[in-house]
């Protein structure tokens, strides 16, 4: 199957390479009707500066390139024969950590630290992806600066690989808008899956955010209906999705992009459907400014835990699939982080062992069965929690007790109401 690839040269001499799974006859007809201002239709953008022809030649190669190599039969062989050569087995596929890493802090805090490798330095790192061609816009109407992605060979095997971008100085920070993304970035990420699924390829998502950004503008998009959109079309995603938790993951604004087959989390990150600053903000009660100063940040590492935000909480209760440990006895920053590039490269290339045998329909059965199985364990599970002050039915007695309370005072609040009501007419 060969993907269209149009390329354009409009009177500011700029070239724009547009690459999508929709008909030539549909391209054309849209950019007849609409003007090519349109950013959200353009995937790249070529100055005219050096040897233009040249640079088109090899960007339209490179994305053929890319999206041909859709044979999954040979691409699975391809990498059966990298693990072979590397003399790598599936336990140590597994297990790519040793017991100084497994004793490490957990710290939701270090999910922030600006040194941390992000999610840019993931995709952009030549040991792990190469040939990346980063593509852009929803296809609609506008392009997100925090959900960015495009095509990369990942050991010859063509893929989709798309995350949040964040940022290691003030300005890389405010460029990639701090990690939030907007409705556009949402609806980026869905044509890129759609993409994936077109041309047979496998999709890898790596999350780090706060949160989707919350404007008024972004709500008047359908913020909401981009998410929930992109939650729908993963679920019957007919290829396989490989999901990695870089940093932070908040929310809703990392859902969006993290239903994967198989989800892998960086032991320093954390996944939470509120932040634990959020959450002591709503709990807490403090008398002055100066206990708050002194108990808040206490407060937040006890409900960071108290919420199972953390790798090894959420491998237990059955969120993650797999822990990526960082390395605690050699400090790794984003300029050189071989440990943890080379546990990031087993956990993906033992998802994609697993997942490209299987044909489209156990595919969506695989993932359907992950996310149904979510929050089926019993009540007794809580007792393995060290951090419960209280035993699970201790909790459930207070709770039937609090509901009693509330249950007896309406009714005695309708007594005196209806008693006195009823006085007020013998009165009158």
């Amino acid at each position: 199957m060969i993907p269209n690839v149009l390329v354009i040269f409009n009177p500011l001499n700029i070239y724009l390479i547009m690459v999508s799974s929709y008909s030539l006859t549909h391209l054309l007809t849209y950019l007849l009707t609409y003007p090519l201002a349109c950013v959200g239709q353009v995937d790249i953008i070529v100055s005219n500066e050096g040897n233009v022809q040249q640079s088109i030649e090899t960007l339209v190669g490179n994305v053929i390139s890319t999206l041909s190599k859709n044979n999954l039969t040979t691409q699975t062989n391809s990498l059966h024969q990298v693990v072979v050569s590397n003399n790598v087995n599936n336990d140590c596929l597994a297990n790519n950590n040793d017991e100084t890493d497994r004793s490490q802090v957990f710290n939701y805090t270090r999910s922030r630290q600006i040194d941390r490798p992000q999610v840019q330095d993931i995709i952009n790192n030549s040991n792990i992806f190469t040939n990346y061609i980063e593509l852009s816009g929803d296809g609609k109407v506008g392009r997100d600066v925090c959900i960015r992605g495009g095509i990369a060979l990942y050991k010859g095997l063509g893929c989709v690989v798309l995350g949040n971008y964040k940022g290691h100085t003030p300005q890389t920070m405010q460029e990639a808008n701090y990690g939030m993304a907007s409705p556009h970035g949402y609806r980026f990420a869905l044509r890129l899956m759609q993409l994936a699924e077109r041309f047979n390829m496998p999709v890898i998502t790596l999350v780090d955010t706060v949160g989707a950004w919350p404007t008024f503008d972004c709500e008047s998009d359908g913020q909401s209906e981009a998410i929930a959109t992109n939650l729908t079309i993963m679920a019957g995603l007919t290829v396989p999705i490989i999901t990695i938790m870089v940093g932070e993951g908040g929310s809703g604004g990392a859902l969006g992009i993290c239903m994967g087959n198989t989800i892998g989390m960086l032991s320093g990150g954390y996944f939470g459907v509120i932040s634990p600053e959020g959450a002591a903000s709503i709990l807490g009660r403090y008398k002055d400014d100066a206990q708050k100063a002194k108990q808040f940040p206490l407060d937040c590492q006890e409900l960071a835990t108290a919420q199972c935000i953390y790798a090894y909480q959420l491998k237990e209760i059955g969120v993650v699939d797999e822990i990526i440990w960082e390395p605690v006895a050699v400090t790794e920053t984003y300029k050189s982080y071989p440990i943890l590039t080379k546990r990031i490269n087993n956990f993906i290339t033992s998802s994609l062992l697993s997942l490209l045998p299987m044909n489209c329909d156990e595919i969506i059965a695989h993932r359907y069965k992950k996310f149904r199985s979510l929050g089926t364990y019993s009540l007794t599970y809580s007792l393995t929690y060290s951090y419960l002050p209280y035993s699970p039915l201790t909790y459930l007695t207070h709770s039937l007790t609090h509901l009693l309370t509330r249950l007896l005072t309406h009714l005695l609040t309708y007594s005196l109401t209806h008693s006195l009501t009823l006085l007020t007419h013998s009165l009158m």
